[in-house]
């Protein structure tokens, strides 16, 4: 190698001469020589992961050029490469492992979501790796481009874990731009998220008791001192015929006094299961069903001595009780964490068709006390296909959905605090429901606190 203390021959040289010099900057010039074999195995290999990096970030450049320049910087192109192949392409390698470890549904994902480009690897790895280096040097630079299938990838796919989560560790305030959430209901508290749905107007009448009036009584119930009032050995009725037959209604009322036995709150049917949870001591109480038929209400059991007052009953907006991620259509698992006020709802949702107005889905919600239930809502119609009475409440417990889908049907299963639950295999075959790609959660009142959303295609 020859050194010389001006460059050779002109201002600045580089490259080779007469394949005999190479010139190098700086001044260097070192004698010409081709490698022996430029197509080794492992040199073929990087060869062709620079090929991938560059044509996908060529697309990138098109879609996210903006967003990256903002967040990453001018030079965000080179970052992203030099993330990638850095430490000796162990980046690539991780990534590279973790999406191997995926299930053939998730990886397909990937692809599905990809744009069109040939790649020497696997598209849907690439594309992946490229998600989560972006994620990785500025992370929420993805959810700032709304507009490119980049941004969609990330809703639900993007992060190293293999699968879309969300431990709401942000900010107090709004949820994140992966969210679709109605009229603000939803926002993130102290490291949880809660839930104030849109209540509709009153549907009680006479809703404190100052005359004799609106209620049907059934045995054991008088109205007097502005009270309603149940005592007696025999269990009754106390209630209103109302138009909300299918509607998810909230009911809040006071007890001011117990004894004996338990109340319930009556949601269309004296059916155990679409009533509310027993009540056995005095304070404001709160319930929420789904109304399965015209009577709404309050059912006093044998022997249960009670005087009720301050009773409201609402519709409650479901678009505002559910908030959603847009993912991938087919099977999946879901699942959340949630402390649940007594008698009332949170839980998990899948195969939602429209977030503003929710008419078909599966929502599989825990009511704080002892059940676990499964609806299948369908046109606007809930329907109960499966219940478990032992699912006892624990505080932050796990509520999980998974459904897998073969020949348009969905078989799904319900767990709680980690176990199976209810009817095994439940099948749900319609059309209005099998093919959406929405999934989140679900809760109706604002002292619910959920935490730790995972979503998983399967």
């Amino acid at each position: 190698m020859a050194k010389v203390t001006n460059p050779l021959f002109s201002g600045d040289a580089s490259g080779d001469f007469g394949k005999q010099m190479i010139f190098k900057r700086g001044g260097i010039v070192t004698k010409y020589f081709s490698p022996r074999n430029p197509n080794m195995a492992a040199q073929v290999e990087r060869r062709e992961r620079f090929q991938d990096i560059q044509k996908v970030l060529d697309w990138m450049k098109e879609s996210l050029r903006v967003a990256m320049k903002e967040s990453i910087g001018a030079t965000w192109h080179q970052r992203i490469t030099g993330y990638l192949i850095g430490a000796g392409w162990s980046v690539w390698d991780e990534f590279e492992g973790v999406f191997e470890s995926f299930t053939a549904g998730h990886k397909q994902g990937w692809i599905d979501y990809c744009p069109t480009i040939e790649t020497n690897n696997d598209p849907g790895m690439v594309f992946y790796m490229l998600a989560c280096a972006v994620n990785r040097l500025a992370p929420g630079a993805i959810v700032e481009a709304e507009e490119s299938n980049f941004y969609n990838v990330g809703n639900a796919w993007y992060g190293g874990i293999g699968e879309f989560t969300d431990l709401f560790n942000g900010e107090d305030g709004a949820m994140d731009k992966n969210w679709t959430v109605k009229n603000n209901a939803w926002n993130i508290v102290s490291g949880a998220v809660t839930c104030v749905p849109t209540l509709g107007a009153e549907l009680f009448t006479n809703r404190l008791f100052d005359t004799d009036s609106a209620w049907f009584k059934g045995s054991g119930w008088t109205i007097s001192g502005g009270k309603g009032n149940h005592a007696g050995a025999v269990a009754g009725q106390f209630r209103q015929t109302v138009g909300a037959v299918n509607k998810l209604i909230s009911i809040s009322y006071d007890v001011d006094s117990i004894s004996g036995n338990v109340l319930n709150v009556y949601f269309g049917t004296t059916n155990g299961a679409y009533m509310g949870a027993s009540v056995s001591t005095t304070g404001s109480k709160f319930a929420s069903r789904f109304q399965s038929g015209a009577y709404l209400g309050f059912y006093g059991t044998a022997n249960c001595a009670a005087v009720l007052d301050n009773a409201s009953a609402k519709e409650i907006d479901q678009g505002t009780a559910i908030a959603s991620i847009e993912a991938q259509s087919g099977g999946a698992r879901i699942k959340v964490k949630a402390n649940i006020l007594y008698d009332t709802m949170a839980g998990v949702v899948g195969w939602l068709d429209n977030p503003e107005d929710p008419k078909n889905y599966i929502l599989v919600c825990h009511d704080g006390g002892a059940r676990l239930i499964m609806y299948k809502v369908v046109g606007g119609v809930a329907t109960m296909v499966s219940i478990s009475t032992l699912a006892t409440y624990a505080a932050g417990a796990e509520i999980k959905l998974e459904g897998t889908l073969s020949n348009g049907v969905l078989t799904l299963n319900m767990f709680y605090n980690g176990i199976a639950r209810g009817g095994v295999n439940i099948q749900v075959s319609e059309a209005g429901i099998v093919s959406n790609k929405r999934f989140g959660m679900v809760s109706t009142s604002g002292l619910n606190a959920l935490d730790g959303f995972v979503y998983v295609r399967m």
